[in-house]
């Protein structure tokens, strides 16, 4: 059977989830599943990220041997030259790069686990990286897709086509990695450089970008059977209920939620969320207070203008 190393960058802000992370991977994953652990503390906090990383390790379980704790400047020339989400997206190609083993999961600190994962729930039998195809319709998406699409000599045609999910989680070969890095060399450049120009590139368009310029189809290298990533991003879904529904009658095993929804949830959403950790056994009450912070407060909004004239 083959066997994954999983890699996941963490700032200070994700701690919380991150150790939910940690305690889903102990739960849901079997011990023949990982064969690295591999956690990145990005965050100019510094000690204070390592050592809540070092005293949480625990939560790992069975698969607490297997962790590696290690900092941005293991990787990066200068890590302070690269603003945090173009430093994490470096981390991540740079650390994977660095696998022993044929097969990486990227995950961030957000991403957790509600139900059992092994390694065909990321790849298929033949090695292909499951996904999900989509069409990249919002103007950073097309944009970024652009710039990777250029630097490998591609067609925006590509701009059309449905393309792989860019976010995490994100299984991919080492040895594809490998050689677009390679590529990338052989041209003169480095993936840290890449990274500091003007030009938005992305960790997954690149990766994407590249697997067209030597393939010619995404089909390739990914499958498009990934079960649905349920993500409570940073700006939206403003309610979860339908996006919980949807979780549970997809019954996927994947969940994540965005460390900036911190104390932006209803009541209800709160209590939705914290059932499902509390169910699993993931974490205590009081655990997930913390993590989700003071409950929002629903504003009454403004009287409209026409209102106003009706007022005696």
């Amino acid at each position: 059977m083959q066997r994954i190393d999983f890699i996941t960058v963490v700032h200070s802000a994700d701690l919380l989830l991150w150790r939910l992370q940690a305690r889903s991977m102990a739960k849901y994953m079997a011990a023949d599943v990982p064969r690295s652990i591999t956690v990145i503390a990005n965050d100019p906090s510094g000690e204070v990220c390592l050592d809540y990383l070092n005293a949480n390790l625990d939560a790992y379980g069975l698969h607490r041997p297997l962790v590696k704790v290690r900092t941005a400047a293991d990787f990066l020339d200068a890590p302070s030259a690269l603003p945090g989400w173009r430093s994490q997206q470096v981390l991540k190609l740079l650390a994977g790069a660095a696998s022993a083993d044929a097969w990486i999961v990227w995950l961030d600190g957000k991403n957790h686990f509600l139900g059992p994962v092994d390694y065909g729930s990321f790849f298929t039998e033949d090695g292909r990286a499951r996904t999900i195809y989509t069409k990249k319709k919002l103007r950073h998406d097309r944009r970024w897709l652009a710039h990777s699409l250029d630097y490998f000599g591609m067609s925006y045609h590509w701009l059309e086509e449905l393309g792989p999910l860019t976010y995490t989680p994100y299984p991919m070969r080492a040895d594809t990695l490998r050689a677009m890095l390679a590529d990338i060399e052989a041209r003169g450049d480095s993936v840290e450089a890449l990274f500091r120009r003007r030009k938005r590139y992305t960790e997954f368009y690149l990766l994407y970008a590249y697997v067209l310029s030597q393939h010619g189809e995404a089909d390739a290298i990914y499958d498009s059977a990934l079960p649905w990533p349920a993500t409570i991003w940073k700006h939206g879904p403003p309610t979860l209920e339908r996006h919980i529904e949807r979780f549970e009658r997809l019954g996927g095993p994947f969940f994540a939620v965005h460390q900036r929804r911190r104390g932006t949830f209803l009541q209800a959403d709160r209590e939705a969320l914290m059932r499902l950790w509390l169910d699993r056994d993931l974490m205590t009450e009081a655990e997930a207070e913390d993590l989700l912070g003071v409950p929002a407060v629903v504003s009454g909004g403004k009287t409209p203008w026409w209102r106003k004239l009706l007022r005696p």
